[in-house]
């Protein structure tokens, strides 16, 4: 077994790296999506908003491709149904760094989050005017403790398991939960 070279391996030593060096989350100095967010949940009271946070896979140097991504991510069909906004945002850290930037226009490390700052957590504040916001993730909960500090931040979190225990769980090695095709495969 290659465990140094282990995708778990590699998530947990960045965490740990992460969290030694960090106090609690402070306001990042221009959070986008987090203002974004905001404005328009500020200027569409009672409707639905969907947020889509995908891992980073980098920015192609290629212009041609850039609107080549661009175009599939941002297509018509999907423009027709949704409107679409997309910013630049600044890139820091982890995939659970990432949620703190857009949920909370926070820099700082997941387990630093207490009640008080979450206070100023879009979900925490929706849900103070009766909106719900739920948390999807894929992998099992209790990665990156997201089963304890998603809700303090205003999010309810999807249990796959315990919605339908027929669902197929643990399907890849590396990062335990729900397995592709059962989520794919849902009407």
């Amino acid at each position: 077994m290659n465990f140094a070279g282990s995708p778990a391996w590699n998530v947990w030593r960045a965490e740990r790296q992460s969290l030694s060096v960090s106090g609690p989350p402070s306001p990042m100095r221009d959070p986008a999506t987090f203002q974004a967010l905001q404005a328009w949940q500020s200027a569409h009271p009672g409707q639905s908003s969907m947020l889509v946070l995908v891992e980073s896979m980098g920015l192609p140097r290629d212009p041609a491709l850039r609107d080549w991504m661009a175009q599939r991510l941002a297509t018509p069909r999907l423009a027709a149904r949704w409107s679409i906004q997309i910013a630049d945002e600044e890139f820091v850290g982890s995939t659970t760094s990432g949620e703190l930037r857009t949920l909370c226009g926070l820099q700082g490390h997941y387990t630093r989050l207490s009640n008080d700052i979450a206070a100023g957590c879009l979900p925490r504040r929706l849900a103070d005017q009766g909106v719900t916001s739920t948390g999807i993730h894929g992998f099992g909960l209790r990665m990156f403790d997201r089963s304890e500090w998603w809700p303090r931040a205003g999010l309810q979190p999807w249990r796959w398991a315990e919605r339908d225990p027929s669902v197929p769980m643990n399907c890849n090695q590396a990062f335990p939960g729900v397995c592709d095709s059962a989520v794919l495969g849902k009407p």
